[in-house]
C-alpha cells in the first residue's frame, strides 16, 4: 500500500526528471562528439523517443497538477453545484478522449508489431516509442478518475456549498 502511494505521489515527477536528465545528457554528449568529429548516431534518436514519453507523462502530470490550459470563460460564470457538475461534464468528455487515445494506441501498436518495424539508428522495435501515446492516455484516465471522484465527493458534501451559493 505505502508502494502504491509512493507511485501516485512520486511517479511522474520522478519519472519526467529522469527522462529530461538522459535527454541532457544526451544530447550534450552528442554536442561533445560532434565538436571532436566523431559523432553518434543514436543519440538524437534516443532524445527524440525519450522525448515522446516526457510529453505524454507530463500530460497525465498537468492533470494532477490542475495545469493543462483550458478554457474557463463559461465555467468561470457559474458558482455552486452548478459549476461542479458542468466541471464533471467536462472531466467526462476528457476521460473519453483520453481512453479514446489510449485503446487507438494499442491497436496502432498490434499493426506496428505486426510489421516488425524498427527504427533507424537504434535498430529499436517501434512498438516501443509508440508505445507512449497509449501509456499517456492510460496515466491521463487515472488522473482523470481520481478528478472525477474528487468532484463527486465535493458534490455530495452539501457544506461545501452553503455559504458560496448565491441567493
Amino acid at each position: 500500500m505505502k508502494f502504491l502511494k509512493w507511485l501516485d505521489t512520486y511517479f511522474e515527477k520522478a519519472f519526467l526528471i529522469t527522462c529530461l536528465s538522459v535527454m541532457v545528457l544526451v544530447i550534450f554528449m552528442q554536442i561533445v562528439l560532434r565538436w571532436f568529429g566523431s559523432a553518434t548516431v543514436w543519440a538524437e534518436e534516443l532524445a527524440r523517443y525519450v522525448m515522446l514519453y516526457l510529453m505524454w507523462v507530463a500530460a497525465s502530470y498537468a492533470v494532477k497538477k490542475n495545469e493543462h490550459i483550458r478554457l474557463t470563460v463559461l465555467v468561470e460564470k457559474i458558482t455552486g453545484k452548478s459549476r461542479d457538475k458542468l466541471e464533471l461534464v467536462i472531466l467526462g468528455a476528457w476521460l473519453a478522449f483520453a481512453i479514446w487515445l489510449m485503446v487507438e494506441g494499442v491497436f496502432l501498436l498490434q499493426k506496428i508489431d505486426a510489421m516488425n518495424q524498427v527504427s533507424a539508428a537504434m535498430r529499436l522495435p517501434m512498438v516501443i516509442p509508440y508505445a507512449s501515446a497509449p501509456l499517456g492516455g492510460f496515466l491521463m484516465s487515472v488522473r482523470l478518475v481520481q478528478k472525477i471522484r474528487e468532484t463527486l465527493i465535493k458534490l455530495s458534501d452539501d457544506k461545501n456549498y452553503e455559504s458560496k451559493e448565491v441567493v
